[in-house]
């Protein structure tokens, strides 16, 4: 009898304790209540944390239903009004009575994500009617946007309860403590953007493709950033999207790719997939320009190919003292110049010196950029010193005075280097050039007693038929036939070698990086 009643009273204390939730069930077992009116049941004194308190007990707002009415949709100077309607439903445990939250919508962009309400306090709303648990309540209002909110593509939106309308985001436990804060989004609503682009200007509205230069588009309605949208280039068929380096509202930036075909070409916003323009986007022109580029080094390249070809001459001797010019270059053809006869008076005679046989050395004229200035190109003719160079007579300074030849010794002109400069200048597709010449070379008389003897009486007289030479070729090279068969050559040198075909040349510019030509 003694162990009976021992067992009985060992089962109601372990029920007692299970109740009380000292002691757990095992897993997979229920305890056993048993109706026993003499034990009272208290409830533990544990205290639990705040959080676990509110997450196990409460009220649980929902939203279940969000619409847009977008055919209703009433238009203003600045902003959009949408009239919306929701549903809030209350899943928790307990009531929400006689208290105030706040309902809100939060905007999605593609540069920002999702930001704060919309201009706080113009879509933010107090909701003070009561919601017991299964409940909902329906509440309908004005959704005000800006225009410029959604004139440049597709908003995303959600509304939010239980935020603070003061507040820029939403508080993240809410104003009210619920048994779940993470549920008070509604699902997303997409607007379709009222996207009405139109182009002002271009400027400026002539470009070369491919460069780094960029262009100014203004106009309205373009949106505050990009979005699926692209400026679009079309000559044609032909379209292409121009890369865009800044997008405003009022004025978009960007730059002409390679891919773009020169001519005019029309430019206009559309998708950026497609490449279809905008329903009410207008066209505005844009003259595409081409620019290719011979450099130096291929043009000195192309010389030295045909160097061998390329002679200078100079002749003024033809058998006596009488001048009689035979000089000439020959560049791309053969070309007289004018080589002027040198003279002197000194101690009552006359000394005339005439060329006899001055040439390059076979091979011997150089292309170089050498010590020049982005539109210089200079041209360095070594010479030959074979044989006699300047055949010189005099006379005496009276009248009916023969010239003497073999009274006066000839002349040597050893290490000859002629330097020519050309400084090249264009205006559209026009092209000039002016010269510099420089002969350098070691002149003596055939002997060193004639040598010694002109020193003395004619002084100076190495740098007179130095001076001389040069006026000779620099003049015939500066002759207006000369000059300009010249220009026309290298002209068609250049375009045959970038493959300008039948493209029109708009203009030639010299710079260090070569010969750059701009074509449409």
């Amino acid at each position: 009898m003694k162990k009976y009643l021992f067992f009985i009273v060992a089962m109601l204390l372990g029920n007692l304790l299970v109740q009380a939730q000292i002691i757990k069930p095992k897993k997979g077992k229920k305890p056993v209540k048993k109706d026993n009116p003499q034990v009272i049941l208290q409830k533990p004194t544990i205290k639990l944390p705040d959080k676990v308190i509110v997450l196990l007990d409460g009220p649980d707002l929902k939203i279940i239903d969000f619409s847009i009415n977008t055919l209703a949709r009433q238009t203003y100077s600045d902003s959009f009004k949408y009239p919306y309607t929701l549903t809030i439903e209350n899943t928790g445990n307990k009531a929400v009575t006689g208290s105030n939250f706040d309902l809100t919508f939060q905007l999605f962009d593609e540069v920002n994500g999702w930001g704060g309400h919309n201009a706080p306090g113009i879509n933010c709303q107090k909701i003070t009617q009561a919601i017991n648990p299964g409940q909902t309540i329906t509440h309908s209002g004005m959704l005000t946007l800006m225009k410029y909110q959604i004139s440049n593509q597709d908003l995303r939106i959600r509304a939010y309860i239980d935020a603070a309308c003061s507040s820029e985001f939403p508080n993240a436990w809410g104003d009210i403590k619920e048994s779940n804060e993470n549920n008070n989004f509604s699902d997303e609503i997409t607007l379709l953007g009222s996207f009405n682009p139109t182009i002002g200007n271009i400027s400026p509205n002539e470009c070369i493709k491919g460069a780094d230069e960029v262009i100014m588009m203004g106009g309205m309605g373009f949106g505050t950033y990009q979005g699926n949208h692209a400026v679009i280039i079309r000559n044609g068929h032909h379209k292409v999207a121009a890369e865009v380096t800044g997008w405003n509202k009022g004025v978009i930036y960007f730059k002409v790719p390679d891919e773009v075909k020169t001519g005019m070409n029309k430019v206009y916003i559309g998708d950026a997939t497609s490449l279809v323009k905008s329903t009410t986007c207008n066209e505005q022109n844009l003259h595409v320009l081409g620019e290719k580029v011979l450099a130096w080094n291929d043009l000195i390249g192309l010389w030295d190919i045909f160097k061998d070809a390329f002679t200078l001459k100079l002749n003024t001797y033809g058998g006596g003292s009488s001048y009689n010019n035979t000089s000439f270059i020959r560049l791309v053809k053969t070309t007289p110049i004018e080589v002027p006869k040198i003279q002197f008076n000194a101690a009552g005679l006359k000394y005339r010196s005439l060329i006899n046989d001055m040439n390059s050395q076979e091979g011997g004229i150089e292309l170089t950029r050498q010590a020049c200035n982005h539109n210089q190109l200079r041209m360095q003719v070594a010479f030959e010193s074979s044989g006699v160079e300047i055949r010189t007579f005099n006379r005496a300074l009276i009248k009916g005075a023969k010239w003497c030849d073999g009274c006066v010794a000839d002349i040597h002109i050893n290490d000859g280097l002629m330097d020519l400069l050309f400084t090249f200048t264009s205006s559209g597709n026009s092209i000039d050039f002016d010269l510099d010449t420089n002969f350098k070379a070691d002149i003596k008389a055939s002997n060193a007693f004639s040598d010694t003897m002109m020193n003395l009486f004619l002084g100076n007289w190495n740098n007179d038929v130095r001076n001389e030479v040069n006026k000779g070729v620099k003049n015939g090279l500066l002759n207006s036939e000369n000059k300009n068969y010249i220009i026309n050559e290298l002209k068609n040198l250049i375009n045959l070698q970038l493959g300008m075909g039948n493209k029109h040349i708009l203009k030639y510019e010299f710079k260090n990086t070569g010969v750059h030509v701009t074509y449409y």
